[in-house]
């Protein structure tokens, strides 16, 4: 059954202890003990209208600029 699909992206993992930046995830001393991680939630795409491409550039778009 088609149903709509809400594209969501998290904020803040890069660079963390749980990221592969610096090799594998959970092999580095961490820069921060604290992260803030944020859960950013986009407008729900009817399924007629949704693709591949359109569900990656909104998630890319929420993401926003990676440090």
């Amino acid at each position: 059954t088609p149903v709509p699909v809400i594209p969501m992206a998290i904020q803040g993992l890069w660079g963390s202890f749980f990221s592969r930046r610096y090799g594998n995830a959970m092999t580095h001393i961490p820069k921060r003990f604290w992260s803030k991680i944020g859960l950013q939630v986009g407008r729900a795409i009817a399924p007629q209208d949704l693709s591949s491409a359109s569900l990656q550039e909104s998630v890319i778009a929420l993401r926003g600029k990676w440090k």
